[in-house]
């Protein structure tokens, strides 16, 4: 067999060991079952940012952003985010970033420096902010390495967003 993937034995053969496989998969990771009607596509930056903009504003109980980092133009973002909060009570915000890409302030603020004031103003209870850094970058390869060149050794590179049970999934 040339090229790789998956082997059939051809006919019926492949198809018991494929749902015993599967089966076993159900056991240990979430699935989760959708309709094509529960589909959006999104074709346009634009498109994709105003409905993040309206999920969050319609948010009740909870926001995950899972991102590169928050661009370093992204007041308004910060800014919608900031009024969900302050509107609804309850509400709680979740956001992950790289630690590399998040934290580079050059030309100007980082994700961490935009997210921060938010922390302040909520609290770490409504508000929590990770930063995710890699393993693969430390001692002296983090010291001597410069900052655009560092994320060479491995980013957070997820695009999830979600407001209460909707998710949004960029790429």
């Amino acid at each position: 067999m040339s090229g790789g993937g998956v082997q059939s034995t051809g006919g019926q053969g492949g198809a018991p060991m494929l749902a015993a496989f599967t089966e076993e998969l159900d056991k240990i990771a979430p699935r989760f079952d959708i309709r094509g009607e529960q589909v959006k596509v999104l074709r346009t930056p634009s498109e994709f940012y105003e409905t993040l903009k309206d999920k969050i504003r319609k948010a009740e109980r909870h926001i995950f952003l899972s991102t590169l980092y928050i661009g370093k133009t992204e007041h308004e973002l910060i800014t919608v985010l900031g009024e969900a909060l302050r509107a609804k009570p309850e509400l709680k915000l979740s956001v992950l970033t790289d630690a590399l890409r998040g934290t580079r302030e050059t030309p100007s603020a980082c994700s961490a420096s935009l997210l921060a004031p938010l922390i302040e103003e909520f609290g770490p209870e409504r508000v929590e902010i990770r930063m995710y850094h890699t393993p693969n970058l430390t001692g002296l390869r983090k010291k001597y390495v410069p900052k655009r060149i560092n994320e060479g050794w491995g980013l957070q590179h997820m695009k999830l967003y979600g407001m209460d049970d909707e998710i949004i999934m960029s790429g």
